[in-house]
This record gives structure tokens, sequence and C-alpha cells, in this order.
């Protein structure tokens, strides 16, 4: 037996997060942990030329603006996805 599985297992029955359920958002960690864009610049080489706060949601830039940077349309426009999400989530 590896000598972490009982400490994983610990830690698995005594979670120390108070709102397990919770779903962080990514573009709101961004804008409050990196304002000024540094981390995705790091990770996207591409956007490194955009500006806040476009850097956060580059999906929200216009398309001509989009191909200068050669990012592709977005499959999906969060703020369309969320409220069916948000339907989902609390059916279940």
């Amino acid at each position: 037996m590896h000598p972490w599985t009982g400490k994983l297992r610990q830690a698995r029955r005594h979670r120390t997060d108070k709102r397990p359920e919770r779903v962080l958002n990514p573009v709101r960690q961004g804008q409050r942990h990196h304002p000024d864009g540094r981390f995705v610049h790091r990770r996207v080489p591409g956007l490194k030329g955009l500006q806040p706060p476009a850097v956060h949601q580059p999906w929200t830039i216009s398309g001509i603006e989009r191909a200068r940077y050669d990012s592709p349309d977005p499959l999906i426009v969060p703020a369309d996805v969320m409220p069916r999400f948000r339907r989902t989530r609390h059916s279940s």
C-alpha cells in the first residue's frame, strides 16, 4: 500500500471546503489575481498585445481585432450558456 493512501482517504473524508459545490469562474479569478493579464500573456502568447479587460475575455473583441491576434471565433459564449448550466446544476 502506498504511504499516502491513508492520508488521501482521510482528506476525502474530512473536506475543508465549506462549499464543495462551488464552481470557480476562471474569468473572475483572472481579473482578481492578475488584473494586468500577465498570466494569460504568459500562457497564451498569441494574446500578448491584448490589453485588459479584453485579455480576460477574448471572445468579446470584434472579429477584425480577433483576426489580428489570430484568435478563433468562440465555440460558446459564456453568457449564453450560464442559465442552462445553473438550471441543470440545481436540478440534480
